[in-house]
């Protein structure tokens, strides 16, 4: 009898004891929720006590027309119009799902929509430390150029401010961002807005070729915000962190929602670029084609404003980057079509065309052939180099990887796209 209440009595305590637990467990999970929802529901930070200071800049013809070059390099990529390059901002599907939602904003001078209301300081702090005209915080999918030279920073802002096609009024605004749970939560309680830096920055002296390619890299052109390893690498404030720095492998998609990662431009000799000489390089940069005669896939933008002093202090601070032996996930391939059923649709994804025009539908960049060019002829000589007449864009030019007569078969075929795009 006394055996049997005493395990009864254990039995009970037992039960007790998985009551409390299981209590606490729903009080736990509850409070997760809880904090969940709070902060989906909470706004990003504010940081109004970071001060919004007049730079002064003064706008002058070389300022603008370096701008130019500038926002073609550094601000295009997010916010210019897939149609037509005016920087009218668009989504940016391209980043890693698990940021969320994200869209660059219009940056021409329309007063209510763009820039026009925004002031110096406000666009300055902007810039430098990721406040925006507000006060409040942005991620960092915003780059911070906190360490960009003072007079870089003078000629965008001219530019941002000119009468430049790119930045004519227009009253397109995209949605609104929607950072994801992890980028709210590191937004509020991690991530906090760059320092700018009280002194004078001066650009690196185009005789200092070490000095010149570390800014160029690591504070102008932020080389490894696409060639980072993970997605954390938008956020480092000092890029160089990253232990597999400019090693490649963080994940965006193509135009077609297809997974592409940012390649490897550390000099390993078999994953990255070690094997390239200079002319390589420039080819790349510039020209947009690698030394196999292959395109360089999209994202990767032109730098026609680059000088052979800048592309030559580059390519020395790359070949002093630690090798990182890692070779990246290759991209998502596409079925090229044989040539002889239609050889310019074989040219249009031999060239990787559809990496930005689509690979079924065109979208992304998408312009009405017939409707812009009279003849095939006319789109040909747009496809030798499309720079030349619309400059900065980053479209590769096609002179040279294709004959008069591959050309004209790729435009017959751009025509019969946009054809069918214009009576669906």
């Amino acid at each position: 009898m006394a055996v049997t209440l005493r395990s009864r009595t254990r039995r009970a305590r037992r039960r007790n004891v998985l009551k409390v637990f299981g209590a606490i467990l729903v009080f736990l999970a509850l409070l997760g929720v809880a904090g969940v929802v709070t902060i989906r529901l909470l706004p990003l930070p504010e940081y109004s006590e970071v001060a919004a200071v007049d730079p002064g800049f003064k706008s002058t013809p070389a300022r603008v027309e370096r701008g130019a070059g500038l926002v073609a390099m550094t601000c295009a990529g997010c916010h210019a119009s897939a149609e037509d390059q005016r920087l009218i901002g668009r989504a940016l599907a391209e980043l890693p799902k698990s940021w969320g939602e994200v869209a660059a904003p219009n940056l021409t001078v329309h007063k209510r929509a763009g820039l026009g209301a925004v002031g110096d300081a406000e666009l300055v702090r902007a810039i430098r430390t990721g406040v925006d005209k507000d006060g409040k915080f942005m991620p960092p999918y915003m780059p911070r150029y906190s360490r960009m030279a003072d007079e870089d920073l003078a000629a965008i802002v001219a530019f941002l401010r000119s009468d430049d096609p790119w930045v004519a009024a227009d009253a397109a605004k995209p949605d609104d961002s929607k950072p994801s749970l992890g980028v709210k939560f590191k937004s509020l309680f991690t991530w906090r807005p760059a320092v700018a830096s009280a002194e004078p920055i001066v650009r690196p002296s185009r005789n200092e070729p070490e000095a010149l390619g570390a800014y160029l890299v690591e504070d102008l052109l932020q080389c490894n915000l696409c060639h980072g390893s993970r997605k954390d690498s938008l956020a480092l404030a000092v890029p160089i962190q990253d232990p597999d720095y400019l090693g490649g492998g963080i994940e965006m998609t193509d135009f077609n929602g297809k997974p592409l990662f940012g390649a490897n431009i550390t000099f390993d000799e078999e994953a990255g670029i070690g094997r390239w000489t200079f002319d390589d390089f420039r080819r790349a940069m510039v020209d947009g084609a690698r030394p196999d005669g292959t395109p360089v896939r999209w994202p990767m933008p032109r730098y026609a404003a680059l000088d052979e002093v800048e592309l030559a202090a580059i390519f020395s601070y790359l070949s002093n980057v630690p090798p990182v032996e890692d070779a990246v996930e290759p991209a998502a391939e596409y079925r090229i079509p044989g040539q002889k059923l239609d050889r310019g649709r074989h040219l249009f994804f031999k060239h990787a065309c559809f990496g930005c025009h689509g690979d079924k539908t065109p979208h992304g960049v998408v312009f009405d052939a017939a409707a812009h060019f009279e003849t095939d002829a006319m789109i040909v000589e747009f496809l030798r180099d499309p720079s030349a007449t619309r400059p900065r864009i980053a479209m590769p030019a096609y002179g040279q990887r294709m004959d008069d007569e591959e050309l004209l078969a790729l435009a017959g075929y751009v025509r019969s796209m946009a054809t069918a795009l214009r009576n669906k």
